[in-house]
């Protein structure tokens, strides 16, 4: 502040004198306030990226903006972290379900600072940690002016990273969610999962396995698929198999000597899903939150008769919209908890890297 504000002051002077004004008695008039204005002054632009189109990843644009003062009930936040996800390019690509009004900023998960507040807001003060309340902020920026109504104030975060925080709102909020929702489970039931080498199912992994809830993890055919699989099996996952494994007798083999799976998560969609759905218990459940094989859902006509399995789809913004604060701050809280704890077994690892958006390729 010290050095925005002595930059100030010369400009100050410099005007002042060209114009003969006494810049004395003008320093006297503004006292503390010019100080004040000057750090708005600073923060009064940003770093944004932005989509004018839908599209691929050629769409985005990195630019500069600058923003409007605050008032009544927006707020001003500062982004210390937004993560890269898979869904912000859905975002992008306009395949997120309700549409986009354009031009719009990217970006669905982070965390961010509060820097001003406008005159109605009391919930938050500056200085206050805050991540996202919907999933269409557009966090990929440097500075940004929301509404209070949709950011989330956290609390006790203790020793959690801001960077393990910012990712909370998308991936281990959804997965939280996926185990939740839709089947009562208790230690000792076992669920199954395709895509566990996304973030999400990396996620519904570990909370699974907070609750002693046995894990059967199909993952996509990688080059690293040994690395991912000693991940998953060190976060606590009891099976981890390929997708091409899924179809042969040495898998069916493998769980006949477990529970059948009362809860199937399901992100690929395709063939993937369907392998799934024939292992499922009597009356079990198929929840879809993506379709990243570009596939549709195919089940036999036996598996609703004769087995009288469940499908249904779960869409993490529509569960924002629906569901009240407290809610939210429930889940956040559970999540939290488990990324401060270091109990073997007990706690949530959120594996990332970090890159600073000046190395933005634009």
């Amino acid at each position: 502040e010290y050095g925005g504000c002595f930059s100030f002051l010369i400009e100050m002077l410099s005007f002042t004198y060209r114009s003969k004004v006494s810049f004395v008695k003008r320093l006297k008039i503004t006292k503390k306030p010019l100080c004040k204005r000057v750090v708005k002054r600073l923060n009064s632009t940003a770093s944004v990226v932005r989509f004018a189109t839908h599209g691929s990843s050629q769409v985005l644009k990195l630019e500069k903006e600058t923003l409007p003062k605050v008032s009544g009930s927006q707020v001003q936040v500062k982004m210390l972290y937004s993560p890269i996800n898979t869904v912000d390019f859905h975002y992008v690509e306009g395949n997120l379900g309700a549409s986009t009004k354009l031009p719009a900023v990217a970006g669905i998960e982070g965390l961010g600072q509060v820097e001003e507040i406008g005159e109605w807001v009391q919930n938050v003060r500056p200085g206050d940690i805050v991540i996202p309340a919907t999933s269409r902020l557009g966090t990929w920026r440097t500075r940004g002016i929301f509404d209070v109504h949709d950011l989330i104030k956290l609390e006790n975060t203790g020793s959690a990273k801001h960077e393990e925080l910012s990712i909370l709102s998308g991936s281990p909020f959804t997965a939280l969610r996926l185990l939740e929702d839709f089947v009562k489970l208790k230690a000792g039931d076992v669920i199954v999962q395709n895509g566990a080498d996304t973030p999400v199912g990396a996620a519904v992994v570990q909370i699974a396995a907070s609750r002693g809830i046995q894990t059967i993890n199909i993952t996509r055919e990688r080059p690293d698929q040994d690395e991912i699989i000693n991940r998953l099996k060190s976060h606590g996952a009891n099976y981890v198999v390929p997708e091409g494994f899924v179809r042969s007798h040495e898998f069916r083999k493998i769980i006949s000597n477990h529970p059948s799976p009362k809860l199937a998560i399901n992100i690929l969609s395709g063939q993937s899903a369907t392998e799934m759905s024939r292992i499922l218990a009597d009356g079990g459940t198929l929840v879809t939150y993506g379709g990243l094989n570009r596939q549709p859902l195919i089940f036999s006509t036996t598996a609703f008769i004769f087995k009288d399995i469940q499908v249904k789809g779960f869409w993490f913004e529509h569960w924002l919209k629906s569901n009240s604060a407290e809610k939210r701050g429930a889940a956040l809280n559970t999540l939290i908890n488990l990324i401060k704890s270091e109990k073997p077994g007990q706690s949530l690892k959120l594996w990332y890297e970090k890159h600073k958006l000046s190395q933005w390729d634009a």
